[in-house]
């Protein structure tokens, strides 16, 4: 067994972006096709962006996880989670504030600006 200290930060990194690239997908298809969302769909993504990470852990090092990576890559997994999970809110709620009051009408900015922005 493997002792030396291995950086988790590749696997946080790609965990991340997993679930921030999931959570983006099926929201979409779920908004496109006017599902009924519930919270099957939010385990569905940890479960995709936990099992990618662990996969590639285990490819890169030919180990399962230590209890204490376990640990680590668990807390911070969530904290990514959290994190994008809050954001993705503040999005939607600046795009349906944007919707239904034009504030950036009001905001006199550009419709290129705004395109970008969301």
């Amino acid at each position: 067994m493997q002792t030396a200290e291995v950086s988790l930060n590749k696997y946080l990194i790609w965990f991340a972006l997993v679930y921030l690239a999931s959570s983006l997908v099926f929201g979409t298809v779920v908004s496109w096709l006017d599902l009924e969302s519930n919270s099957f769909l939010g385990i569905i993504v940890l479960m995709l962006s936990a099992s990618i990470a662990v996969q590639l852990f285990v490819k890169d090092h030919q180990r399962a996880l230590m209890r204490a990576e376990l640990r680590y890559l668990s807390f911070w997994s969530w904290l990514a989670s959290v994190f994008i999970s809050v954001v993705e809110l503040l999005a939607v709620f600046a795009y349906s504030f944007y919707e239904i009051y034009g504030v950036i009408a009001w905001l006199d900015v550009q419709a290129e600006l705004a395109a970008l922005l969301f």
